[in-house]
């Protein structure tokens, strides 16, 4: 069963039952489908089935969502569900009256209290990767990837070039003959985000590799333009832990990607290889990418991918898509975004005000274009100092 529970600023918490979690995790998933079909009709299948969700997930709790910036922890299949593109009663997007702040879970708000440590260097801004080549260079990691090792007696199946390799970059062996085509908006964005900070380090094409990302030390801002990549893994039900770490599964493609070579690096970029990164420090992380939010659903345990494996690493906030997006579209509303920030808005609210932006564009009103990304962690102003606040 789902229920909800809202922690209001005074007064006891509040608690409903929502109803048995299959039914309602069967209107998500069909809810999704028609988002992600972005030529059906808004005022069809995509806006009912947003109003009936909205009914059954926020209604029960009556007027008490009087606030305007709703702090969520969701749980289960509902990790996969865009609130912000949720319809009231009144026939309006919830993010048309609500900023929307995504939460690991509650225990996230006390580290959020605390004072975080400085970041180490400026602000670093990847994308447009050549994924056919990477440019040989001296930035090596300083940190070793993790491994993974097999229980005594067990082999790692397909181990070697597209298995585990040899410890230092293990993937799936599912992305085996799996390759990505240029992104020529990816590119322009990381230019346009680039410029807009002013004092960004920008790497595109051959020199946005895997091991200049790993090289780099707690940037205030870490802004990623490149492909994503989810593979579902077919052996083992959505609710539950398959055979294969999950971690393995997610990630993003960087310069060298189609080639498997990028220095000593592959250019793949796993969620596993993503906790190892150092962003103690790091304000925002951005990945402006297909389906960079996207990971393996497990019952209390949230989105297993790159969200998680980035909080870990260290990163206060992030802004990840929930499924793929088309890179012109999203460099519009990145570029929205970083104004926003730049104004003094806080990291929700600048995202919101962006989304809104690009909603109301001739022909991008359909939640597909604006919907997808999702804002987590710290909501508050940033700026994009290398000094401590």
């Amino acid at each position: 069963r789902y229920a909800a529970y809202l922690l209001q600023p005074t007064g006891p918490p509040l608690g409903v039952d929502l109803g048995a979690a299959r039914p309602l995790d069967t209107l998500v998933l069909s809810w999704r489908s028609w988002l992600l079909d972005r030529t059906s009709p808004t005022d069809g299948a995509v806006q009912n089935l947003a109003r009936e969700l909205h009914k059954r997930l926020l209604a029960p709790l009556g007027n008490r969502l009087g606030a305007k910036h709703l702090l969520i922890a969701p749980d289960g299949q509902l990790n996969a569900l865009p609130f912000a593109a949720l319809v009231k009663g009144n026939g309006r997007y919830l993010l048309a009256g609500h900023t929307l702040t995504y939460l690991a879970s509650g225990r996230e708000l006390p580290r959020l209290g605390q004072k975080a440590p400085p970041p180490k260097s400026a602000p670093l801004v990847v994308g447009g990767p050549d994924f056919a080549r990477a440019k040989p260079g001296s930035m090596i990691a300083s940190q070793p990837s993790p491994v993974l090792v097999a229980a005594e007696g067990d082999v790692p199946e397909r181990a070697g070039a597209e298995g585990m390799r040899s410890g230092d970059n293990p993937r799936s062996p599912d992305l085996a003959g799996f390759t990505v085509r240029p992104l020529p908006g990816a590119a322009v964005e990381a230019k346009t985000v680039a410029n807009l900070l002013g004092n960004a380090r920008l790497l595109t094409g051959p020199l946005a590799t895997e091991n200049a990302l790993k090289a780099a030390r707690s940037p205030v801002l870490l802004h990623l333009a490149t492909h994503g990549f989810f593979l579902a893994d077919k052996s083992a039900p959505p609710s539950e832990l398959g055979g294969e770490e999950p971690l393995l599964r997610s990630g993003v493609a960087l310069a060298g990607f189609n080639a498997r070579t990028s220095g000593t690096e592959d250019g793949v970029l796993t969620a596993l290889e993503a906790q190892s990164l150092e962003l103690d420090g790091t304000r925002l992380v951005v990945l402006s990418a297909c389906d960079t939010g996207a990971g393996p659903v497990l019952g209390g345990e949230g989105v297993q991918g790159l969200r998680r494996s980035l909080a870990l690493a260290g990163a206060q906030s992030q802004v990840l898509a929930l499924w793929p997006v088309g890179d012109r579209t999203t460099a519009r509303l990145m570029e929205q975004f970083y104004r926003g920030l730049g104004l003094g808005l806080g990291r929700s609210e600048a995202l919101r005000r962006a989304q809104l932006g690009v909603a109301g564009m001739a022909g991008l009103g359909h939640p597909y274009w604006w919907a997808a990304f999702a804002p987590s962690g710290d909501w508050r102003p940033v700026t994009f100092s290398t000094r401590s606040p």
